[in-house]
């Protein structure tokens, strides 16, 4: 998908929370909508809606 970087999700105390990084708007959009689309073909479950934010890249770390 064009603009996508990476996904990561982790459980928390109160159920979990996903990251998404994109390179630019464009494919931070498409990713949530590809998202929206699995979770209502595959969860049966409901989940509250997305909280999105944005912003740029502060401190990055790699090995």
């Amino acid at each position: 998908m064009p603009g996508f970087v990476s996904y990561t999700a982790f459980r928390t105390d109160e159920g979990g929370s996903t990251v998404t990084v994109c390179q630019d708007k464009t494919g931070a959009a498409e990713s949530s909508r590809r998202a929206a689309e699995w979770v209502k073909e595959n969860i049966s479950a409901t989940a509250n809606p997305p909280v999105i934010t944005e912003g740029g890249t502060v401190a990055h770390f790699s090995s």
